[in-house]
């Protein structure tokens, strides 16, 4: 599958069993690993998404915004703060 937001070979591993293993773990640190995890798999859900669509997934800033207008609410996701389009190539 292309990908306009991963790198080839990206994988972040699941976080929580590291508590288990290491409970001197600071908990700004595990609350931002797990952040980034989840994040992570919204991405790749959305993007499982815009497969079904027949596209792709593309961040929203990288469009121009008249084509931005143009797309439909239903193609749109919102991750974190970030808005992302799945657009047919």
């Amino acid at each position: 599958m292309i990908s306009a937001i991963y790198r080839k070979g990206r994988t972040v591993k699941d976080p929580r069993q590291l508590l288990y293993h290491y409970p001197d773990l600071s908990a700004q640190r595990y609350a931002q690993l797990v952040a980034d995890f989840h994040h992570d798999e919204k991405l790749r859900m959305a993007e499982r998404l815009a497969a079904g669509f027949g596209g792709m997934l593309i961040p929203s800033c990288c469009i121009h915004w008249r084509t931005r207008k143009g797309i439909p609410e239903e193609r749109k996701v919102k991750v974190g703060y970030e808005v992302y389009c799945a657009l047919k190539p």
